[in-house]
């Protein structure tokens, strides 16, 4: 073969092998990739990922979570770095069922155009996990903040991160912040390993460079504004009541930033200002802490009322849109489902099935809350068994002895009396026969 030929046949097979290199690597870009465990302990913080050529941004408004086809608030967040989109959840220790669901996903897939939702169902069984951690993936320059919260125990808790080793001592049932600072004269993606006995998690980290870059401002800045860190559950409230009915509607602001927000302030605007007010106005928030709002409808007219409810401090605001439909006091209308706050609002625990609550407790999304301390109930079970069964043990003996007595064969000495006895009545019952005819 000329030497012409055979150069002419390696460029070929060197564009084909390139040809299919590009497709293979377009296939798997174009895939869509959504990585989370299927099943997590109570008290857990969830970590996942989500891969796929997006056509628009996943906002955190576009993630709900359900439970038995009902809405349940959970304080989570996302944030796409470099074209891969990190999430975490923080879960309650109330052991159920959930589906997430991002709805409305602008994606391409196998060379075509997706809108549609994407669900991931996964549960929340077993052990009640040591410890908690907030937030999920981190995004900064130099200097972060994580918040640890152990459940049932006192831990020791290891946090690794570039080069560095922290303990930490976690008291029972409270969470501990620490302040971390990083460094990189580059963008660059790491891990910090947060770590106990038996539970590890392992938080992506963004540490972005000083000098920002297209590639950055483009990919990462775009996502970590701070109206992100402080929102409403619900982008959008769709509400029917009643003409000349007051409706009570239950939602809730979420801080998932980096610090305590003071003095928030809640107003309505538009139509809806009209018919509805809200309670509380004006509230704090702690760091990764949701509230409770209730919005307070009576409209005296039939019709649709627009418009929205913004939550502001001196520089964060968020709003949602705000729907009221007010049909006539005739419609039937469902009733809303409620809605309950998670007990760390309440600065309380969930005792395990064994222990029992020292003081009072308040009912929660995630159960019952104890509002003091857990304590081991084996004395006060072991009592109220131990009662049992000598209930059990006596009832049985009385019922033994009850049929012994029914049971029990004479002996002779009872038989001769017997007959002695019959014999002296009819004895005596002729005697008198006589004794009666004589008169």
């Amino acid at each position: 073969m000329p030497s012409n030929q055979k150069i002419s046949a390696k460029f070929i097979m060197k564009r084909a092998l390139l040809c299919l290199l590009i497709l293979f690597s377009l296939q798997l870009v174009s895939s869509l990739n959504l990585d989370m465990k299927s099943s997590f302990q109570p008290g857990e913080t969830a970590l996942g990922t989500i891969e796929a050529n997006f056509l628009s941004q996943i906002t955190p408004e576009n993630i709900y979570f359900y439970s038995d086809r009902v809405s349940i608030p959970l304080v989570f967040d996302i944030a796409r770095i470099n074209d891969k989109y990190y999430f975490y959840v923080l879960l309650p220790v109330q052991e159920r069922e959930y589906t997430m669901i991002i709805k409305e996903a602008h994606y391409f897939e196998n060379n075509q155009e997706n809108l549609r939702d994407i669900e991931k169902n996964f549960s929340v069984s077993g052990n009640i996990t040591e410890f908690s951690v907030y937030p999920g993936f981190i995004i900064t320059k130099n200097n972060f903040t994580l918040s640890l919260e152990s459940k049932n125990q006192a831990l020791d808790v290891t946090i690794k991160v570039q080069n560095q080793s922290i303990q930490v001592n976690l008291p029972i049932a409270k969470t501990k912040k620490v302040d971390l600072i990083v460094n990189s004269n580059n963008f660059t993606m790491d891990f910090v390993s947060v770590s106990s006995q038996n539970t590890k998690y392992d938080i992506p980290i963004a540490i972005l460079s000083s000098n920002k870059s297209v590639y950055y401002s483009r990919n990462i800045s775009e996502n970590i504004t701070d109206s992100e860190k402080f929102r409403f559950s619900q982008s959008e409230l769709n509400i029917s009541v009643n003409e000349d009915s007051e409706f009570l509607y239950d939602f809730y602001l979420v801080n998932v930033g980096n610090n305590d927000l003071e003095n928030i302030k809640i107003v309505l605007s538009g139509d809806v200002k009209s018919i509805a007010t809200i309670t509380p106005s004006t509230f704090d928030l702690n760091q990764s802490e949701s509230k409770k709002i209730e919005l307070i409808i009576n409209s005296a007219d039939i019709g649709a009322f627009r418009g929205k409810i913004t939550a502001e401090t001196d520089s964060l605001s968020t709003s949602s849109e705000v729907i009221i439909n007010s049909l006539s006091k005739d419609t039937e209308i469902p009733t809303p489902i409620e809605t309950k706050e998670p007990c760390i609002v309440y600065n309380g625990i969930i005792c395990k099935p064994s222990e029992q609550c020292s003081s009072a407790v308040r009912d929660s999304s995630e159960g019952a809350c104890c509002l003091g301390k857990c304590e081991s109930k084996t004395s006060y079970t072991t009592i109220i068994i131990g009662i049992l069964i000598l209930i059990a043990v006596g009832v049985g003996l009385f019922f033994l002895y009850k049929r012994q007595r029914a049971t029990k064969s004479p002996s002779s000495n009872d038989i001769v009396k017997k007959h002695n006895q019959e014999f002296e009545k009819r004895v005596l019952g002729q005697e008198v026969r006589e004794s009666l005819s004589r008169s």
